[in-house]
């Protein structure tokens, strides 16, 4: 049987995408991740994605777990499930703001 590799999934936070320092940052550690192993690494950018606010209607809870919003929210939340049970890490990054 064939093993499968361990996978990191990364919710990229920052408006920047690809030039943000975090990233870089962020970056350079999964680098060292994937020296270590050969890593599955999925990045989602979320500045990419349609996603609505939850208004707390919790008809989510009445009707097994729909949303009343049809966004992006339902391909994030599948990624992470189907990836969660054989993520050695889910790593969400923000911008970081020097003051």
């Amino acid at each position: 049987m064939k093993k499968k590799n361990k996978k990191i999934l990364v919710f990229n936070g920052s408006p920047k995408k690809e030039k943000s320092d975090t990233l870089h940052i962020t970056k350079a550690f999964l680098e060292g991740m994937k020296s270590v192993n050969n890593y599955d690494i999925t990045m989602i950018d979320v500045i990419d994605k349609n996603i609505n606010y939850c208004k707390g209607c919790f008809t989510c809870k009445k009707n097994g777990g729909k949303c009343i919003y049809n966004d992006d929210m339902k391909e994030i939340l599948k990624i992470t499930l189907n990836q969660w049970h054989n993520s050695l890490l889910i790593c969400l990054e923000k911008k970081i703001q020097l003051l």
